[in-house]
């Protein structure tokens, strides 16, 4: 706290130094030039200053031009990335046994297509094992082996297929002529362990669920609109997300599912957006702002940075070389940078967007509160 009311303190006296500099500054000029009137009188309703180049310098004085632009009235809601569902792949026991090993242990482990999950001690594996290694033998040993023992060694290679052995292990088993009751199950996909539901040591049946897998390529913001909010949503067209955990970086997304209907026992609309995700930096839980554009129009408009907020909203203009003067201005339509000026300025005019409100301190002490904007 005391570091916070020090900086705050520091703050207040930088300032205070630039706007002495800048009023001695001022003086100075006037003075050398000896005469009293040397500031120019506007009317009434405006207020005008003049700044030579190093005064300028000292105000850090910045400026940018009203300009034509397109501007579109914009709305952000509140979204959450969610697991994609196309993109999940539930694992299940193929067939019954025992989990004699789990290669993972906890929900949001990373894991690659290949990779082992768990070992399974299963008695109707070792028994469909064997099968296969006797009609091998059959095959192998006949002098001419006819179409029904191809037929019975075909029919146990599938099943050991069907019961989730890869070529690799029916290959392996036909060398080493080993029929073993724990057998090692692989990925199906690449991605992340989601709802682990087993333990090592549980008896599990066929068809068993045991954990999913989440790729995490593409994910879904979803976000809920109320009525009033309709208007912002374009058919098919893809929208800016800012996440919280990367502000300032904007994602694309792609409408993926819009609610026909309000919500059970709610007033809002669910909408879904598709965002690629391909370094998986994106995970499920995180916050996201969805901006939803309305009708665009061409109109005049100015940096943000440019006004000056009281009881009325006023801009600081350079209507010559380093003469400047304080406007009051209409404003409308506002989007992150740029915000819409219906009154009070015309389209080339050069605004000031960095050390306004220096300018308008300045003003206070060489004018009087009464000559600037209203309520500041």
């Amino acid at each position: 706290m005391k570091m916070l009311k020090l900086h705050k303190y520091v703050l207040t006296i930088s300032s205070t130094v630039i706007l002495l500099a800048i009023t001695s500054a001022c003086k100075s000029d006037k003075g050398g030039a000896g005469h009293a009137g040397h500031t120019i009188e506007m009317p009434q309703e405006h207020t005008a200053i003049h700044l030579n180049r190093r005064m300028k310098l000292l105000a850090n004085i910045e400026t940018d031009t009203a300009r034509t632009s397109w501007m579109g009235t914009q709305q952000a809601i509140l979204g959450t990335v969610a697991i994609d569902e196309n993109k999940t792949e539930e694992v299940s026991a193929r067939v019954s046994g025992r989990l004699d090993r789990l290669f993972v242990r906890n929900s949001g482990e990373k894991i690659r297509k290949g990779q082992a999950l768990y070992a399974l001690y299963s008695e109707e594996l070792l028994i469909a094992q064997n099968e296969y290694l006797n009609a091998l033998e059959l095959v192998q040993t006949a002098s001419n082996p006819d179409q029904t023992m191809l037929r019975l060694l075909s029919r146990a290679k599938k099943r050991l297929q069907l019961w989730g052995l890869t070529e690799r292990q029916i290959r392996s088993l036909s060398t080493t002529r080993k029929a073993d009751p724990k057998v090692t199950f692989y990925s199906p996909a690449s991605g992340y362990i989601t709802n682990l539901k087993v333990r090592e040591g549980e008896y599990v049946a066929e068809g068993t669920p045991l954990m999913e897998i989440v790729n995490l390529s593409n994910v879904w913001v979803e976000a809920q609109v109320y009525p009033n909010e309709l208007e912002y949503l374009k058919a098919g067209a893809p929208v800016e997300i800012e996440f919280e955990g990367y502000p300032g970086r904007m994602f694309k997304g792609i409408p993926a599912f819009r609610s026909p209907a309000l919500e059970k026992n709610s007033q809002v609309y669910l909408m879904r957006y598709k965002v690629i995700n391909p370094t998986g930096a994106l995970r499920p839980g995180m916050m996201a702002y969805v901006s939803l554009s309305g009708a665009k129009v061409k109109t005049l408009t100015v940096p943000k940075a440019a006004l000056l907020f009281s009881e009325d909203t006023a801009v600081w203009v350079e209507t010559a070389p380093d003469q400047f003067e304080m406007r009051l201005v209409k404003t409308g339509l506002e989007n992150k940078d740029r915000v819409q000026v219906l009154s009070g300025l015309n389209e080339g005019e050069v605004v000031v967007t960095s050390g306004a409100y220096l300018l308008n301190s300045k003003n206070i002490i060489d004018k009087g509160a009464s000559h600037t904007m209203p309520g500041m």
